[in-house]
């Protein structure tokens, strides 16, 4: 593997990494020793994958000038309202 995958996997899953830098998976849901390496191997790819999946920036949006409008004009009415119920 590249150096800059490496490093993006250790950065990514320090917490999950032993002493040496060393990923330890491990399966014990199947009841033969087979079966819970297959399970262990298709984890650990499940965790690389997600490991490495860049995420998207996410785009910022603005409020559209009409809803900002209505919700102030709704906020205006409600204080009216509850101004007429003090006096």
């Amino acid at each position: 593997m590249p150096p800059e995958i490496l490093q993006r996997i250790q950065q990514e899953l320090q917490h999950q990494l032993n002493k040496e830098g060393d990923l330890i998976v491990v399966s014990s849901e199947a009841r033969t020793q087979l079966e819970n390496k297959q399970l262990a191997t298709k984890k650990l790819y499940r965790i690389l994958q997600k490991c490495l999946h860049e995420k998207r920036e996410r785009k910022a949006t603005r409020i559209p000038k009409h809803i900002h409008t209505e919700r102030l004009n709704h906020k205006k009415k409600i204080g009216q309202t509850k101004s007429l119920r003090k006096k």
